[in-house]
C-alpha cells in the first residue's frame, strides 16, 4: 500500500511543487518537481486574489487533476514577517497515577488555550521537553512514568490572522484539502539536519525573495525562529539601481563563473569591469548594511551567545543565484556556513530550490496523525506473518 504527499512551497517568486510517494516502510520516494513563477503572493499574504486563482490554484488544481491517484494529502509552506514565535510551559493534573497521552493533549491544549488571540492564528506547535511534579529536571518521553502534574516546554509559531484565514479560505473554496500549513524552513530541517545536528545546535537561514528565515535547532527541537522581512529582492534592487545590469547581465556572469570557475570572470559594473573576486567584496559590503539596517546582527550576536552552534550554520534559498554565498557569509558572521543540501539524496544540486517542499513531505511522515496511520500498516504487516508462523 502506497501514499501519496504533495509538498507546496508557496515562494514570493516562486511557486514549487514537489510529488513522493511513500511505501508501506514509511520511505518516501520523489516522483516528480515542478516549479511556476508567480507575483500574487508576497511575504505570507495574497495580494491579488483573482490573479493568485490563476498563478496559483488552478495550477495546484491542473496538477492534481493529471494524477491518476486522487487521494492524495497536501502540506503548504511558506515565509512571512508577520510569524510570531512564542515558548510557553503549560502545567496540569495528571488523570491517573502515570502519565498517558490523554494528559499530554490537556496540557497542550492549555498552552494553545493561553495564546488565544483575535489577531492571531497558531500555524505551528511542537513540544520539546516535560518536566514531572515541579522538578527542574526535563524529560523526553513521560508516557509511563508516575506524577501529580505534568509541565511541558512548548514552542509555538503565530500568524496574523487576516493573512492566514484569507489564504486557508481560498484553497477550501476550491476543493484543494490542505493537511498542513507550515513556517519555512521547518519542513526543510528534516531533510537538511539529521539528529547529530539537531542536538547539538545548527541554525538554518532560508533567503528568500522577500524574506530571512532564521530557525535554530538545540537538543532535538525547534528552539528559536525569527523572520526578517528582507531578501534577495534588496539585494538585487541594490545592484541594479547602482548600475546598468539587468537581471539577466547578473544570471549570465553567475553562469559563466559555474561552469568555468578557475578562469578570471568580469562583469561591468557602471563604467568598471571588475572581477568575480571584487563583485564578492561588493556583495560582502552590501549583505552587512542589510544585516545591519534590519537587525539581523544583534539578533544572530545574541542567538550565538545563549546557544551552541556545532551543527553549523546552513543557508537555503532564492538568494543562493549568488555563488558560492555561504562563503560571503562566513567572513560576515565570522562562522562556518555551508549550503543546505538533501541528506535523503533524491534531489540533487540544481533542484535545491525544492528543499522546502520536499522536507514538508517529510514533516507530514512526522505528525501524529500520520504516525498511526503507519503503525496500523505495520502492525498489519505483523498479525498477517505471525499467523503464518507455526508456534
Amino acid at each position: 500500500m502506497t501514499e501519496k504527499v504533495l509538498g507546496i512551497d508557496l515562494g514570493s517568486k516562486i511557486l514549487k511543487l514537489c510529488l513522493g510517494e511513500v511505501e508501506a516502510t514509511g520511505e518516501p520516494k520523489l516522483l516528480t518537481t515542478l516549479s511556476k513563477e508567480i507575483s500574487s503572493f508576497k511575504n505570507g499574504e495574497i495580494i491579488n486574489e483573482e490573479d493568485f486563482l490563476n498563478e496559483v490554484i488552478f495550477f495546484i488544481n491542473n496538477f492534481l487533476q493529471s494524477l491518476p491517484h486522487k487521494d492524495i494529502s497536501v502540506v503548504v509552506s511558506f515565509s512571512s514577517s508577520t510569524f510570531n514565535f512564542q515558548k510557553v510551559r503549560p502545567k496540569s493534573l495528571v488523570e491517573s497515577k502515570t502519565i498517558e497521552e490523554s494528559d499530554i493533549r490537556k496540557c497542550k491544549h492549555l498552552g494553545r488555550t493561553s495564546l488565544i488571540s483575535s489577531s492571531q492564528e497558531i500555524i505551528y506547535e511542537e513540544i520539546s521537553k516535560f518536566y514531572l511534579d515541579g522538578s527542574q529536571t526535563p524529560i523526553r518521553n513521560p508516557l509511563g512514568l508516575e506524577a501529580r502534574y505534568l509541565e511541558i516546554d512548548m514552542s509555538v509559531i503565530q500568524i496574523f490572522s487576516g493573512f492566514f484565514i484569507k489564504l486557508e479560505k481560498v484553497f477550501e473554496e476550491n476543493k484543494i484539502k490542505v493537511n498542513f500549513f507550515l513556517p519555512n524552513p521547518l519542513g526543510a530541517s528534516l531533510v537538511i539536519l539529521d539528529s547529530k545536528s539537531k542536538e547539538s545546535g545548527s541554525l538554518i537561514l532560508d533567503f528568500g525573495f522577500n524574506t530571512l528565515s532564521s530557525a535554530y535547532f538545540y537538543q532535538g527541537s525547534l528552539t528559536s525562529f525569527n523572520v526578517f522581512s528582507f531578501g534577495l529582492e534588496n539585494l538585487l534592487n541594490d545592484f541594479l539601481s547602482e548600475s546598468s545590469l539587468t537581471f539577466e547581465d547578473l544570471e549570465n556572469f553567475f553562469n559563466e563563473f559555474r561552469q568555468n570557475p578557475n578562469k578570471k570572470t568580469f562583469i561591468k559594473l557602471g563604467k568598471t569591469k571588475i572581477s568575480f573576486q571584487s563583485f564578492q567584496k561588493i556583495l560582502e559590503k552590501k549583505l552587512s548594511n542589510l544585516f545591519k539596517k534590519n537587525n539581523f546582527f544583534d539578533y544572530f550576536n545574541k542567538l550565538k551567545s545563549q546557544f551552541p552552534l556545532l551543527g553549523g550554520v546552513y543557508i537555503i534559498g532564492g538568494a543562493l543565484i549568488f555563488p558560492h554565498l555561504n562563503e560571503v557569509l562566513k567572513k560576515i558572521l565570522k562562522i562556518n556556513v555551508k549550503e543546505g543540501k538533501d541528506l535523503k539524496g533524491e534531489l540533487k544540486e540544481e533542484y535545491f530550490i525544492f528543499l522546502n517542499s520536499w522536507g514538508n513531505i517529510f514533516y507530514f511522515l512526522k505528525s501524529p496523525e500520520e504516525k498511526s496511520f503507519f503503525k496500523e500498516i505495520f502492525d498489519g504487516i505483523k498479525r498477517f506473518f505471525s499467523n503464518l508462523l507455526p508456534f
